[in-house]
């Protein structure tokens, strides 16, 4: 008895690192490169505040990328959006990281963020089912996925 509880317990602290981990893509993802604003425009040979408007292009794909997985994540479960956008934020990184132009960096971003917003509304989503109401829904935090 005391072995299943404490797997449990292990189980629940792992499931707490995983979800704050994911809900914290989205504020990394801004608040790291804010420094190298000024390198990235004299990289990109751009205006200073075409980089800057990256940063209104994330958020702007972090809304929507929040809006489309809601409903998306309610149809065909958590595992698999959230995989999809993980997936589409390491691609996203790949191609911010190879860009060469002010308009592909602010493609990419906000590509990035349509990605990092399955982190933000899907870890949100199960936290709610899997702490708040788990008896309701039938499930453990073994079980969330």
């Amino acid at each position: 008895m005391k072995e299943n509880v404490t797997r449990q317990h292990l189980a629940l602290v792992k499931l707490v690192l995983i979800l704050g981990a994911l809900t914290a893509f989205n504020s990394m993802s801004i608040d790291m490169y804010l420094p190298a604003f000024p390198q990235i425009a004299r990289d990109l040979a751009v205006p200073l505040g075409k980089v800057q408007l990256s940063v209104s292009a994330f958020l702007f794909g972090s809304a929507f990328g929040q809006l489309f997985y809601g409903p998306v994540a309610d149809r065909w479960g958590r595992k698999r959006p959230l995989l999809f956008g993980l997936g589409l934020y390491v691609v996203s990184t790949i191609g911010c990281a190879l860009v060469r132009s002010g308009e592909g960096l602010l493609f990419w971003r906000v590509v990035m963020a349509l990605g990092g917003g399955a982190s933000i509304v899907i870890s949100r989503a199960m936290c709610a089912t899997c702490t708040i109401r788990p008896k309701r829904h039938g499930c453990s935090p073994c079980s969330c996925w």
